[in-house]
């Protein structure tokens, strides 16, 4: 991967990028908003801009009584899932305006991770309570039932679908991430495979896994470390590079193709650009 530096002044806890790369980084500064979505401790805040690209907050949600951890939005950008330190998962839906469609709260800790998976009728998450749920979306109501419930080594700050049938685990302070795999029965999740990653003292989940499905990959922080994994045809995963900062405050995201990866670390305070190369 190359790599182009950028020097920041104030602390940055979170990166993205848009879809079409026209905005490299929308970045959430100490005390500074500029991205779509933004957390306030407890609440959501829905920004947009107006005819002369003033950013403006459109909505403020309020539902949770504790920090929030994870945010994420379905495809169709019309459904937000937050989880927090108050153990719950708030399912938002916009019909003109953001309102909670569902709380569940199936958790007894945190909830630190949510992913979706490609047909968007399951959801996963994770937390300090040292277990993983799958919840299903209901054709009948549109609402979201816990359906199992896997007990993990340790807690998680991360965990990401790569297809309908597969998911990964990243541990708290574990050198393994765990694959999970549907049964042949195609009704529950087991663990399947454990990748040997690096790793080190992790304190944060501000850095949630990602899949660029274009090129099989998954990005997946781990401590002070980046571990990049393809994901091959059989369904294996190999650790394909590891990018190492001296310290696990880091964050950042890859584009939707993953041509790029963004990072910020407290380290070095530089947004680092680096271009993946096949």
């Amino acid at each position: 991967m190359r790599l182009l530096l950028i020097k920041t002044v104030q602390l940055c806890w979170q990166v993205a990028m848009n879809r079409l790369m026209s905005m490299y980084l929308k970045i959430i500064f100490e005390n500074r908003c500029k991205s779509y979505m933004d957390i306030l401790v407890m609440c959501i805040l829905i920004w947009s801009y107006n005819v002369n690209n003033f950013w403006f907050c459109q909505q403020q949600l309020e539902g949770h009584t504790y920090q929030i951890n994870c945010l994420l939005v379905n495809q169709d950008e019309n459904i937000i899932f937050s989880s927090g330190d108050d153990k719950k998962i708030i399912i938002w839906k916009n019909d003109q305006q953001w309102e909670v469609s569902q709380s569940i709260q199936e958790h007894n800790s945190s909830v630190y991770g949510l992913s979706l998976n490609d047909s968007q009728n399951k959801l996963i998450s994770c937390g300090f309570d040292l277990y993983i749920l799958v919840f299903q979306c209901s054709e009948q109501n549109s609402n979201w039932n816990l359906i199992q419930k896997i007990q993990t080594i340790a807690g998680g700050y991360r965990l990401c679908f790569i297809s309908n049938n597969q998911f990964t685990f990243q541990p708290i302070n574990q050198d393994v991430m765990e694959v999970y795999s549907k049964d042949q029965k195609g009704e529950e999740y087991s663990k399947s495979q454990g990748i040997k990653i690096k790793r080190g003292f992790d304190q944060n989940c501000f850095f949630p896994q990602q899949y660029i499905k274009q090129k099989q990959l998954l990005i997946n922080k781990n401590g002070s470390c980046i571990n990049v994994v393809k994901v091959l045809e059989s369904g294996q995963l190999m650790v394909e590079q590891c990018i190492e900062f001296e310290t696990n405050y880091i964050f950042g995201a890859a584009n939707d193709n993953g041509d790029y990866l963004v990072t910020w670390d407290y380290v070095t305070k530089d947004l680092q650009l680096r271009q993946y190369q096949e």
